[in-house]
């Protein structure tokens, strides 16, 4: 498992949980296109970061 984490709005922590495959290094995360963590990654842009 990995740790998708964005802020909201008022700058706290938005997490949630995605299954990972750790040899090619891809995080699985389920999500709705009109989901919150979405609109934040999408509104990040080039600033948004795996780590």
């Amino acid at each position: 498992m990995c740790l998708l984490t964005t802020h909201r709005p008022d700058g706290t922590p938005h997490p949630s949980a995605s299954p990972n495959d750790p040899e090619p290094r891809i995080a699985h995360v389920i999500s709705d296109g009109a989901s919150r963590k979405v609109r934040d990654v999408r509104a990040a842009g080039d600033l948004a970061r795996a780590a």
